[in-house]
């Protein structure tokens, strides 16, 4: 072997050097990125009027990796999230405004675990609650989907002791304008989807009798205004019956989520008229293409469908096809109802393509 000599050295220290280099450009080139929210948790687009941003690094893909920090319109610290695969995963916290903690607890594919701590802007304890690990082991009701440990209210009297007590409770539910319909169908994914929708933050402020860290008896929910929202009773967590108020109306209800059906004869009268309409692909079937095109669509709050998009096609002309067959269909759906109150959808249809 020879030796290690002089100028052996100065390429040593240039290879070094050029590796600094291009690790540096390259961590340079995944900037931080700012995404803004409005004060119900939407992301907007305006950079002047917005309450909170987020603040990390962005994947190829546009979502958040490794640590995000988020922060007022003020500047000042808002809280820490940690993202891992698209998801929120790991331990947060929150802060006021003033500095002192919010919140904090830990987040598994964006659902709170175990047990999540809030505080009062004095520093005062609020509130803890506890998420079990496996949703739908509380309820399946997701806004419900934790047990009530102990509640303080603002002037420090624990009303929830142990699991026990009567809440007269200020809580911030996660909220969406609609129900997407889109998860748990075979053969296609979340992330085939590919799309990501930001739900709103509610708070209320909410009444009601805690038997171990269950909702029993009646419970009355207002906005913060003081507007009643919904009176609900339950049975030791589980529910049982309601009623929901808005502009003068009343609505009951026995189910707290009621999905959608078309009209008429249901999903069957839907697939027959796409079924008599659809024409099978020239191409496709010249290159013997065939498989199912996932189409989804929105249902509005009165039946009606639109925003038409193929999420996961074959080709061959079987995309386009499947997608004049729905909007030809024409169906008028039995929109999604939460409370007794229609609200908007999304769903994804498989049409299938099948060579004779």
């Amino acid at each position: 072997m020879g030796k290690f000599g002089f100028w052996d050295m100065i390429i040593l220290r240039l290879s070094v050097i050029s590796i600094l280099i291009l690790s540096s450009c390259a961590l340079n080139a995944q900037k931080l990125k700012r995404i803004y929210f409005d004060s119900n948790g939407k992301q907007t687009s305006d950079k002047k009027n917005y309450e909170f941003y987020r603040e990390g690094k962005l994947d190829e893909a546009g979502y958040f990796v490794d640590t995000v920090f988020l922060f007022y319109h003020s500047e000042k610290r808002l809280g820490r999230e940690i993202y891992k695969d698209t998801f929120l995963n790991g331990p947060y916290i929150y802060y006021h405004e003033n500095g002192k903690v919010k919140e904090k607890g830990i987040y598994r594919l964006n659902s709170r675990i175990g047990y999540s701590i809030s505080y009062y802007n004095s520093g005062n304890p609020k509130s803890t609650y506890y998420y079990p690990e496996g949703q739908g082991q509380v309820t399946d009701f997701s806004e419900y989907d934790f047990l009530i440990i102990n509640y303080w209210d603002s002037l420090g009297n624990q009303v929830v002791n142990n699991g026990n007590g009567y809440c007269n409770c200020r809580m911030t539910y996660h909220t969406y304008d609609f129900l997407d319909l889109t998860n748990n169908i075979p053969g296609i994914s979340t992330d085939q989807l590919s799309f990501v929708e930001l739900n709103n933050t509610e708070e209320v402020i909410t009444v009601g009798k805690v038997v171990d860290g269950l909702r029993d008896s009646i419970w009355t929910t207002y906005a913060i205004d003081t507007r009643p929202l919904y009176k609900e009773v339950f049975s030791k967590g589980k529910f049982q019956y309601g009623e929901s108020y808005r502009n003068n109306e009343t609505f009951k209800y026995t189910k707290l989520i009621m999905t959608p059906d078309s009209g008429g004869k249901g999903l069957s009268e839907f697939y027959e008229t796409i079924g008599d309409k659809i024409k099978y692909p020239s191409i496709a079937r010249r290159m013997g293409i065939e498989g199912r095109v996932f189409v989804q669509f929105s249902v509005g709050e009165d039946g009606l469908y639109d925003d038409l998009r193929v999420v996961k096609g074959i080709g061959g002309g079987c995309d386009e096809e499947a997608i004049r067959v729905v909007k030809l269909a024409e169906r008028k759906f039995i929109p999604v109802k939460k409370r007794g109150q229609p609200m908007k959808s999304r769903m994804v249809v498989p049409i299938i393509f099948k060579l004779g």
